[in-house]
């Protein structure tokens, strides 16, 4: 009160053209900074404001959760929600909220709780009466301070109206004193449409090239080519990190208005005062500048995606690979050409410092290979089990290649695609095996041999060629009079582009429709709408190369959802 009867005082002591200059800047300022706003819930909003970037958060305490929602076997005590007196866990359900904003792209919920043992779900309706499925926001995997939390992101994409609820449960003796939602508008910005467009590195340059990449500025970036909360430091990379964004998986989603709110994420909810990763890259094969100064390459710049984050590079593959249902989200194989973008990146920043990807090193402590997933040096999902377990292996040969000029030239078997999804005794295996070069190209004029493994036997087909299929060539295998996994392994030879990367899948011969043997739950091409299978195939009418509409470990197909 004292300041503001002072400055009140001085302030109209001025003559009056500079009190109105003083108040024209004041309103100015804080315009820019924040303004409070109040829904007609009674929800009392803040809000910051960026070009490309709106926010508006609330806060919610003790006294909201006693009057508006649901506590189950929980009390307030001293200002904090904690279990009540013999229960284990207790729950609270809130009422419908409404977010403030026109459009909304993701909502985070931060929370103060005496320790991480809180589970925190979301669910969202376009009207507030009809819900979709409750999501958890795991929380991340440090927290923001000794007490403070986040959830991880919830992407909607660019959702009109939206309400969402709040389920909180707390296990054990944690309390919690406060939950904080953030809904976040990031679509105010840059599109795929104003992005320029992605160019192939010279594939006859050897050590790799840099690769195009997309500025900060150009993809809107709050804070353009710098970073004035965190500033840039240098270090010495000796490995890669890969991770994924856990965002949804959609066709029509615009990829820079993600890279924003991961920016916003790490940036303001977190407060790491930058996006953490160095390098990001989406479905269609563009790679973005992520941590400031990471653009022109010439210094390795430290990130934060990782809990030790010296000497690593961060690159992050924009979607759910693998682990997504708890998040909501539907599990799907990636794009080849992004991958064969994160090929282009890593052999750059390897070759660069000379270091090979299929080389294991010490990284603060643990033994690893130079191009690693999150989950090798942290406690993440990341990744994502498909990119972990199937793609991490070719990712590490592709770029190895590069990186010693082998594979200057390279090309690669990219499926194995078969006719049924399994086949009975006596049958005729019919399958058509994909050639192509790094860019994703069909290659025609390969030698493609295939090697058949059936439990404890061996067969192997000869050679086969179908130029005219244009990198598609048909191979057929009869000798099917033993049940079990049928394994082929392929591979392939080029004039012009050398030894091609092989592929190894499997298909089970069964009988009278069973499986003698089980299959895993979670490994590649274990289902009927697996990766690339006759019942969701290739190059259907609704989808480009290498893509299907199917879902990844799920009972039936997904029709003309997504194309990849």
């Amino acid at each position: 009160m004292y300041l503001r009867t002072t400055f009140n005082q001085i302030f109209y002591r001025l003559n009056p053209i500079l009190c109105f200059s003083l108040s024209i800047v004041l309103v100015l300022f804080w315009a820019n900074i924040s303004f409070a706003q109040e829904p007609d819930d009674g929800l009392f909003f803040t809000a910051s404001t960026y070009d490309t970037i709106q926010s508006r958060q609330v806060s919610l305490t003790t006294l909201y959760f006693q009057s508006q929602g649901e506590l189950t076997n929980l009390d307030v005590v001293a200002n904090s929600l904690a279990v009540s007196a013999g229960a284990t866990q207790g729950t609270y359900t809130s009422e419908p909220i409404q977010s403030p904003l026109g459009i909304t792209t993701d909502i985070i919920p931060t929370w103060k709780a005496s320790s991480d043992n809180v589970k925190v779900e979301i669910r969202t309706s376009d009207n507030g009466s009809v819900w979709q499925e409750w999501i958890e926001s795991p929380v991340t995997f440090n927290p923001i301070s000794d007490s403070d939390y986040s959830g991880s992101m919830v992407w909607l994409g660019n959702e009109g109206q939206v309400h969402i609820q709040i389920r909180l449960t707390l296990m054990g003796d944690t309390t919690l004193d406060e939950l904080t939602l953030i809904f976040n508008d990031t679509s105010q910005g840059p599109t795929n449409d104003d992005l320029p467009a992605a160019n192939a590195a010279a594939l006859n340059v050897c050590p790799a090239e840099k690769p195009s990449i997309i500025s900060r500025t150009e993809w809107g970036s709050p804070d353009g080519q710098n970073s004035p909360r965190w500033a840039p430091y240098e270090t010495d990379v000796t490995h890669v990190i890969i991770a994924h964004t856990v965002t949804k998986n959609s066709p029509t989603t615009d990829w820079p208005t993600v890279v924003r709110s991961v920016w916003n994420y790490h940036t303001n909810v977190l407060g790491w005062g930058d996006i953490g990763y160095n390098y990001l890259i989406d479905p269609e094969g563009k790679i973005y500048e992520g941590r400031a100064g990471s653009q022109n390459g010439e210094k390795d710049i430290i990130g934060r995606h990782i809990p030790n984050n010296r000497n690593s590079l961060g690159l992050a593959f924009i979607g759910c690979y693998g682990n997504c249902l708890e998040y909501g989200i539907s599990n799907v194989q990636p794009r080849q050409i992004m991958m064969n973008k994160g090929v282009e990146l890593i052999s750059w920043k390897l070759g660069q410092n000379g270091l090979d990807s299929q080389e294991i090193a010490n990284y603060h402590g643990k033994n690893i290979y130079r191009v690693s997933g999150a989950r090798d040096v942290t406690n993440t999902y990341s990744p994502g089990s498909i990119i972990y377990n199937t793609w991490m292996p070719w990712l590490r040969q592709a770029v190895s290649d590069r990186v010693n000029c082998d594979g200057a030239n390279q090309c690669q078997v990219t499926d194995i695609i078969f006719d049924k999804s399994e086949y009975n005794l006596n049958d005729t295996i019919n399958f058509v095996v994909v050639v192509a070069d790094i860019n994703g190209v069909p290659l025609g004029g390969a030698s493609v041999t295939a090697d058949v493994s059936v439990e404890t036997s061996t067969a192997t087909l000869g050679y086969f060629d179908l130029e005219n299929q244009k990198g598609r060539y048909q191979g057929v295998f009869r000798d099917t009079t033993v049940s079990g996994k049928h394994t082929f392994k392929v591979n392939a030879t080029h004039d012009t582009f050398g030894t091609c990367t092989n592929i190894t899948k499997s298909v089970n011969v069964v009988i009278d429709g069973t499986v003698p043997t089980p299959t895993p739950v979670d490994s590649y091409n274990t289902d009927t709408c697996g990766y690339n299978t006759d019942t969701c195939g290739y190059n259907t009418d609704t989808c480009g190369y290498n893509t299907d509409t199917c879902g990844y470990n799920t009972d039936t197909c997904e029709s003309n959802t997504y194309c990849w």
